[in-house]
Parts: C-alpha cells; structure tokens; sequence
C-alpha cells in the first residue's frame, strides 16, 4: 500500500503544470529622445546627453555662420525645408505632402489637436490683426518641442484656408515667426536669446550653446 500512495504521488507530481515564471521587467531605457522643432516644423533629434538639437537647428540656419541668424536666413531655411516637403516640387506644399509630413517627417504633430488648421496664429491664420501663437497656453503637438505653440507649423501657414501653402505664405510666416522670436526688433536672433522650449524647460535639459561672435 505505501508503495503504491508514492506511486500515485509520483504520477500526480508528473502530470502537474509547471509553476508559470514570474513576470520579466522591461530593461530600462538607457538614453531618451530629445526633440526640437524648429520654427518651419523641421524636427531635429538627439539621444539624450547630446546639447540640445536648438544648437543644431540655429548652426544649420545661420547661413554665414557669424552667431546671428538674421530674418533673410530664417526665410532661406524655411524655404530649404519646404523644398523637402514640396515632394513633387511645384512650389506648393499641399494637402498630400501635408499628410506625409505628418506621417513621416514630424510625427509629433500628432500629439496635439488639428483644430488649428490655417489658424494657428491669432485664432485666424498668420495674415490676422492680432496674429499671435495660440490662445491656448498649454503646448499641443509640435508646440511642445518649439519656440512658438503651433501644433502643426506647416499647416498653420495656410493663411487663407485653400489646402495649398504657396512660397508667398512661406516667406510671410517665416518673416512674422522671426518678429516673434525678436520682439525687439534688433535684426537678428542669438542662441542667447532664444526662449527655451516647453519640453527642454520641462524636463531641465540645458542647451551647450557655442560662444557669441558679434
């Protein structure tokens, strides 16, 4: 009788599912994403630990490299990004080359709402009297990475709500995007100067900004 009790324990012991294993933590991330977007809706990444990519952006756009980005080299980079978005290069960035923009260049953008469709400055569009960023303070989109809270920068230069951003609403959003950044009117912009961004204040990143030459 014993004998055959250990048996049938043996059996039981056997035909038993194993134990399930305890659950596996996710490895931390050892670096993260900074994100900047820069005033015509370029985004620009780094991993962490690198100077925030503000630095990367302003070097790229100042032109003459002489530490002051004036409002002819904030137009010339909008227009050089725009010629990345404009696929078909007809001169208009429209709603095709919108959508792949947003699917594929700056993704960020969909993190905000889109009920800023050509009125993303000033409630009407950047052609109206008050034309100023968003009412809305909280950043949405790419306003979270950027200078000026506009959830989709590029679309936001659709002054007159037609789907199609034509080279004269691109020069004028960089010339009044420019005014914001320089509210007093010197000419030209500084790294120095620049306002920090929602997501650099918020998560205390501090930008490695290179030396003044003036």
């Amino acid at each position: 009788m014993p004998l055959l009790l250990l048996t049938l324990a043996l059996a039981q012991a056997v035909a038993a599912p194993p134990p399930p294993p305890p659950p596996v933590e996710a490895a931390p991330r050892s670096w993260r994403e900074l994100i900047f977007v820069s005033p015509v809706g370029e985004p620009f990444r780094v991993p962490d630990g690198q100077p925030y990519p503000v630095v990367d952006w302003f070097n790229r756009a100042d032109a003459d490299r002489d530490g002051k980005l004036t409002e002819a080299e904030m137009v010339a980079d909008f227009q050089r990004f725009a010629a990345v978005v404009d696929a078909n290069h007809d001169g208009v960035i429209d709603g095709i080359e919108v959508e792949a923009y947003e699917t594929q260049i700056a993704p960020e953008v969909h993190s905000g709402s889109h009920m800023y469709f050509g009125g993303g400055e000033g409630g009407g569009g950047e052609s109206a009297p008050t034309r100023g960023p968003s009412i809305d303070s909280r950043p949405r989109g790419a306003g979270k990475y950027s200078f000026i809270n506009l959830p989709q920068p590029v679309v936001a230069m659709d002054v007159d709500l037609s789907g199609r951003i034509t080279r004269r609403e691109l020069s004028e959003a960089a010339a009044y995007r420019f005014s914001l950044l320089d509210p007093q009117g010197r000419g030209f912009l500084t790294l120095a100067d620049l306002p920090r961004t929602p997501a650099q204040g918020r998560k205390g990143e501090v930008s490695k900004k290179p030396k003044r030459r003036d």
